[in-house]
């Protein structure tokens, strides 16, 4: 069985999707930050672990620390990149060392629905005394979800959610009250598991 590790997924809904698996034994398989995360659960979950796969991961988190070669474009395609709309060509020409159709038709698939911007309700909780990644760096996430609750909440530290549970319960609950009304007017192509975002820091 593959559990492929995805960086949008947190701590809790990780392990909130292995609980399933109790003491079956499993491989992992991450891509760029999902490398870590997978790395984490090899540490983890020891010997359940079958193999582990780890393409192109990260190792250190600090992009500034990271030894990195040149940017390099191997293969250049001047009129596929100007036939592109603008953002996708800026995220592609990011990343692609070979630009071709076959290139970016892979790369529309498979990495450029994570990079588009979430556009339903989205509750961002921290806590003013979280000293593990503190609250300052998630303020400017608003700016990424156009329906976000934002919230920093005092007398609380990185579980903001057990420090403050009445004002996390409101939260949550003015939350799936935007969610449901979302849903109804949500179209049709959007996938369930994709109807819903919860960051909770």
């Amino acid at each position: 069985m593959w559990h492929q590790c995805m960086c949008c997924k947190s701590r809790t809904s990780r392990e909130r999707s292995l609980k399933g698996l109790c003491d079956e034994r499993f491989a992992v398989r991450g891509n760029s930050f999902g490398g870590m995360m997978a790395r984490h659960l090899a540490a983890e979950f020891g010997d359940q672990i079958l193999v582990v796969a780890l393409i192109c991961p990260v190792v250190v988190a600090d992009r500034d620390a990271r030894v990195l070669p040149p940017k390099t474009v191997v293969r250049e395609d001047a009129e596929l990149m100007a036939s592109l709309p603008s953002e996708d060509a800026s995220d592609y020409e990011e990343a692609a060392v070979i630009q071709t159709p076959e290139n970016w038709m892979r790369f529309r698939e498979a990495v450029l629905p994570g990079l588009s911007t979430f556009k339903g309700p989205t509750l961002i909780l921290a806590g003013r005394q979280d000293h593990v990644v503190g609250f300052q760096h998630q303020m400017p996430l608003a700016d990424s979800y156009p329906q976000a609750t934002v919230v920093v909440l005092d007398r609380a530290g990185h579980n903001a959610h057990l420090d403050q549970p009445a004002i996390t319960a409101a939260l949550v609950g003015d939350w799936a009250d935007r969610v449901q009304g979302w849903m109804r007017k949500a179209p049709r192509d959007v996938p369930p598991e994709r109807s819903l975002t919860a960051v909770l820091t």
